[in-house]
């Protein structure tokens, strides 16, 4: 448990080992709510920053599109799905 003192302006100093423990990085938005009567400080988790990097891959996106549609084209060939002749005639291929 800490100890604080809040200053004039009502900020007080959250300490650096609560910070690093909780991920409260400078500039990061926390959330301040009251729970049981207790005022609680949570770090603000934003979704987008916490996924991000976790796709990598080893193709360009355009490469692993194609890959697909290309996978895709030929199960439904094997399946006897639409006639194959006539699926993909308008798709560019890039390489």
């Amino acid at each position: 448990m800490h100890r604080m003192s809040v200053t004039q302006k009502g900020q007080l100093v959250i300490p650096k080992e609560l910070r690093e423990k909780h991920g409260i990085r400078p500039n990061s938005e926390v959330i301040v709510t009251e729970i049981d009567g207790h005022i609680a400080i949570l770090p603000a988790i934003d979704p987008l920053r916490q996924g991000r990097g976790m796709l990598r891959f080893d193709l360009p996106t355009t490469d692993l599109l194609r890959d697909a549609r290309s996978a895709e084209f030929e199960k439904d060939r094997r399946l006897g799905g639409e006639d194959s002749s006539k699926k993909g005639r308008n798709v560019t291929k890039h390489r």
